[in-house]
């Protein structure tokens, strides 16, 4: 039993830190960060122009659904970098645990 555990031990803990390399959910947080700010602005603008407006102008609410885009896009992003962060600790996790369970390493000297 002890033989099988080493010989996928090595091949799991090298197959988990090229997975932990990619890192994909820090881009698509990076991506939320980014249009959490774009949205911001939009709103913002958004908000002035209607302020400033007279009435109900039609160009008010492509401008909505525009915001209501950017904002879905945001919370797609948001979403998607949350469950890829959640795998990579799951991975780290187990990468942690079979590196407590491996022999420590042979001496260079």
């Amino acid at each position: 039993m002890h033989s099988e555990g080493t010989t996928s031990g090595p091949a799991e803990m090298r197959r988990l830190r090229e997975a932990l390399r990619d890192r994909r959910g820090v881009d698509h947080l990076a991506r939320a960060w980014s249009t959490g700010l774009v949205f911001l602005l939009l709103c913002g603008a958004w908000i002035k122009l209607a302020w400033d407006a007279v009435g109900w102008p039609i160009l008010l609410w492509p401008g909505a659904l525009l915001c209501l885009a950017v904002l879905a896009f945001c919370l797609r992003e948001l979403r998607r970098g949350l469950s890829l962060l959640a795998e990579d600790r799951t991975r780290l996790a187990r990468l942690h645990e079979l590196e407590a369970q491996a022999p420590p390493p042979r001496e260079l000297f």
